[in-house]
C-alpha cells in the first residue's frame, strides 16, 4: 500500500483512479481567448469515510467573496495545471505539495465568468495542521461524500446565459452555504467519475 504523510490508501483503489481520470495533465491547451485556472480537488480520509475538503472565501474579496470553494486560482506564466493547483493550495490553506497525492484530473470546463477550469484531484493526509491565509480564506469545510452523493443533498436549476441553458448544480449539506457554481459542477463530475470507485473500495476486504 502507497503511503503519503499520515494516511495509507490500498493500490487498487489508487490505480483505478488514475486509470478513470486519465491520469496527469501536462500542461494547458494553448488558448488567447480565456483565462485559465485550476483547482485541487482535496480527498481524505477520517474514520474510513471518505470527505471532500473545500474552502469559504473571505468576505471581502472582490471576486467570489463569501463562496463556498475548492482551492486553487489563475495560472503563473510556463505553469502546468497541476503546478497551479499545487501552489494555490499551499498559498490558500498551507498545505505542502509533498503532502498530496496527485491521482489525474477531472474534464476541463469553462465558467460563466469567461475561465478555463482544470480540476485536479488529490489525496491528502489528515488529520493535519493547516495554516489558512485569512485574507483569502474564512474558513475549511469538510463535506463527507456519502452525505452529500445523496440525491436529496442535489439540486439542479437550469439558467440562460447569454441566449443559453445552462444547468447549475446545488450540493447542500448540513444547513451550511451551498456548493454551486464552478465548484458544484466539480463535485458533480466528481460524484460520477471518482466516488463510484471509493464505494467500490470500502465494500472490499482492501478498504482503506
Amino acid at each position: 500500500m502507497p503511503t503519503v504523510a499520515n494516511y495509507t490508501v490500498s493500490w487498487e483503489f489508487v490505480e483505478r483512479a488514475r486509470r478513470a481520470l486519465g491520469g496527469f495533465v501536462s500542461e494547458f491547451a494553448p488558448t488567447e481567448t480565456v483565462a485559465q485556472a485550476s483547482v485541487l480537488v482535496p480527498v481524505f480520509f477520517k474514520s474510513g469515510v471518505p470527505y471532500l475538503l473545500l474552502t469559504k472565501r473571505s468576505s471581502h474579496l472582490r471576486k467570489h467573496r463569501g463562496e463556498v470553494a475548492f482551492p486553487g486560482g489563475r495560472r503563473d506564466p510556463d505553469e502546468t495545471p497541476v503546478e497551479t493547483a499545487l501552489r494555490e493550495t499551499a498559498e490558500e490553506i498551507g498545505l505542502a505539495p509533498e503532502g498530496i497525492e496527485i491521482l489525474g484530473a477531472l474534464d476541463t470546463f469553462h465558467t460563466n465568468t469567461g475561465y478555463e477550469v482544470t480540476p485536479i484531484v488529490g489525496l491528502i493526509p489528515y488529520p493535519v495542521t493547516f495554516r489558512v491565509n485569512p485574507h483569502e480564506i474564512e474558513r475549511l469545510i469538510e463535506v463527507p461524500l456519502p452525505v452529500i452523493a445523496r440525491p436529496e443533498a442535489r439540486e439542479v436549476r437550469e439558467i440562460e446565459v447569454f441566449g443559453t441553458i445552462r444547468r447549475l448544480f446545488f450540493f447542500h449539506y448540513a444547513d451550511a452555504d451551498p456548493i454551486w457554481g464552478a465548484s458544484g459542477y466539480i463535485v458533480h463530475r466528481f460524484l460520477q467519475t471518482v466516488y463510484p470507485l471509493l464505494t467500490d473500495d470500502l465494500r472490499s476486504e482492501s478498504a482503506f
